[in-house]
């Protein structure tokens, strides 16, 4: 099996957070998306490294796509879900971002993953 195919429910229930704020906000760009998983991913490194997390001063959309996606991580880990596995999967969301992006533009990654997303 596949990554995806292992967290699966994982990748959907962020990206359900991340479309959730799109759909809300069609001006979000998938920059403002990849930097609030980098600073999500940053506190779960943090924690895992017992540091304090690095302040990307995130603002605006940045901050409420981290916020939507933070929560649904918490709900995973209270639920049994690892911080090495939520990063992984806050990885595999970005690289997919950044495939996304580049092919499509500004909203590749967006546009693509929104029709997935009911």
């Amino acid at each position: 099996m596949s990554f995806e195919d292992d967290y699966l429910d994982v990748l959907q229930n962020i990206e359900f957070a991340i479309v959730s704020v799109y759909r809300e906000h069609a001006g979000l760009l998938d920059l403002d998306v990849d930097r609030a998983l980098q600073a999500v991913m940053n506190r779960y490194t943090a924690q895992l490294l017992d540091r304090e997390p690095k302040n990307f001063n995130l603002k605006g959309l940045e901050f409420t796509v981290a916020d939507s996606v933070q929560a649904i991580c918490e709900q995973r880990v209270e639920a049994g879900l690892s911080h090495e596995e939520i990063i992984q999967c806050l990885k595999r969301i970005r690289a997919s971002i950044k495939k996304w992006t580049k092919r499509g533009g500004s909203q590749g990654y967006l546009k693509f993953v929104e029709q997935f997303i009911q």
